[in-house]
């Protein structure tokens, strides 16, 4: 057995127990209950046909059992069977399947490590007053949940678990459950049928058309003011992303799905097959380019190294690209391949390492009591750096949310010719709250002097690991204009707030050839 479905009686999340079902005609030309569907099935079946949603799920779970196999994920690998017939691996883990799980508008799976069986479910997508769509009846859906299964095991091994729960990691397992789907349907919009969206489906993007890049990464769920008030008059809040694995792990299938254009449905589906059993525990984007390019090596002697090189750089993911781990938010996206590498020659445009006064950087912000914000320079690390938190206490807890930027002078930017580019680089240190990445970020922005349009290249979250890191961010996307950087640190609220916070020092713009 490798599926099994029934109704489960519990909560989202918890099984009592499951009930059989004996399958009964379904009259199909019966209406639905609740009129406005507007796109496929949903005109014609009855929604809450609880027999035509088990023998959906039932079929296309299996499907994808089997289509998966054939690419790799067999018994060794960990995939989900209650008897692996002697062949490797642990048996006695087939899939558990819940159709029209209680909640809305979303599915999940779970996946344990192997040996133990996985849950998943579906639930009703809802368009209120309009439509009401059972996902069980959406093979992109199905086929989506199915793929965090299979990468759960296969990046890291079938034991860990934990193997995606990175920044990066999470949006790149959301990217490969997409792409998986689109491929294997043949159609770059996933979701539409649930969602009643025939332009993007359930995603903000259709991946043939995308133009994400690496450097996106971070910068697009928000702004921070839709989901938080600003009745304290923080800064450009209506400008403030954070991360989001969803909308970040567009890019990852954006790129996928361009590599799948130029290799082909069967090639590129084993390729990636045979990457995710190369790619290491919260792995960034760059270490899963790396792994395709090894397991192409590995499978294909390397002969479509060339063209991987060149549809990843064009995203931003060239060979100069630069990420930390794969909780990394900030990155340096570079377009180049290895034929082209980035030169070490450069000339720098502005430079201050904070150690002979402010030098034309500005201050503005809230102490939570109308002070002054907590920016300031400080040697409490060593050399001299802005700080945002408090000297007397170490910490940048105020009793209250408080907020603050530290913005530079303005600064020129010089146009850039043939394959030259420019480049910004900070050291910094953080220490803030890791209880939920809505709260106690930075956020390095740049704005036009002449527009006054604000654009954020990073955010930071409880960034660094022992001392002060060096992050570099591509600014050509600038060249030619007049900027200021600004470093923007928000609490949002006045708990937990008992951290060190956030130093900036040695910032640097560069341009540089290639």
């Amino acid at each position: 057995a490798f599926v099994r479905v029934g109704l489960s009686d519990a909560l989202v999340g918890l099984s009592r127990g499951w009930r059989a079902f004996e399958l009964q005609p379904v009259d199909f030309s019966a209406e639905v209950p609740i009129r406005g569907q507007r796109h496929g099935f949903a005109e014609k079946f009855p929604t809450r046909e609880l027999d035509v949603a088990i023998t959906n799920l039932f079929y296309h779970l299996n499907f994808m059992h089997d289509y998966l196999y054939e690419l790799g994920f067999d018994e060794p690998a960990g995939n989900f069977q209650f008897d692996n017939f002697g062949r490797g691996g642990l048996g006695n883990d087939p899939v558990f399947a819940a159709p029209q799980h209680s909640g809305f508008n979303n599915a999940f799976f779970g996946t344990p490590e192997d040996g133990r069986a996985p849950f998943t479910g579906y639930s009703f997508f809802t368009d209120p007053p309009f439509r009401q769509v059972d996902s069980d009846l959406d093979a992109d859906i199905i086929y989506h949940e199915y793929v965090h299964g299979l990468t759960t095991r296969l990046v890291g091994n079938p034991f860990d678990v934990t193997a995606l729960f990175g920044t990066q990691s999470g949006a790149m397992a959301e990217g490969w459950s997409d792409i998986y789907s689109v491929s294997i349907t043949d159609d770059p919009i996933t979701g539409e049928y649930s969602t009643g969206d025939p332009e993007t489906g359930i995603r903000t993007v259709n991946y043939a058309r995308s133009r994400l890049m690496y450097g996106d990464l971070g910068n697009r769920f928000g702004p921070v003011s839709t989901f938080f008030s600003d009745d304290i008059g923080g800064i450009h809040l209506d400008r403030t992303f954070i991360p989001q694995v969803h909308w970040d792990g567009e890019i990852w299938a954006s790129v996928l799905w361009d590599l799948r254009t130029r290799l082909g449905r069967a090639t590129f589906e084993q390729l990636i097959t045979d990457a995710l059993k190369l790619t290491p525990s919260i792995p960034s984007m760059l270490d899963g380019r790396d792994a395709i390019l090894l397991a192409d090596v590995a499978s294909n002697e390397g002969a479509n190294v060339a063209t991987i090189w060149t549809v990843f750089a064009a995203r931003g993911m060239g060979v100069s690209a630069q990420a930390g781990d794969g909780n990394d938010t900030i990155v340096f996206q570079a377009f180049d391949t290895p034929s082209d590498p980035l030169l070490p020659d450069r000339e720098t445009i502005f430079f201050d390492d904070m150690e002979s006064g402010s030098n034309g950087w500005t201050i503005e912000g809230d102490d939570g009591h109308r002070g002054q914000a907590l920016w300031h320079q400080s040697d409490r690390r060593g050399s001299t750096a802005w700080y945002y938190g408090r000297e007397s206490t170490g910490t940048y807890d105020t009793g209250q949310r408080n907020f603050g930027a530290l913005t530079s002078p303005v600064i020129d930017l010089p146009r850039i010719t043939g394959r030259g580019g420019l480049m910004l680089e900070f050291d910094h240190f953080m220490r803030t709250e890791d209880a939920s990445r809505f709260f106690d970020n930075g956020y390095v922005r740049v704005i036009d002097v002449a527009t006054g349009e604000v654009t954020q290249v990073a955010c930071v979250i409880n960034g660094t690991v022992g001392g002060f890191e060096r992050e570099r961010i591509n600014l050509s996307a600038f060249a030619g204009r007049s900027i200021r950087i600004q470093f923007y640190f928000d609490t949002l609220d006045a708990w937990r707030n008992d951290a060190e916070g956030w130093y900036i020092d040695n910032v640097r713009i560069s341009r540089y050839a290639r």
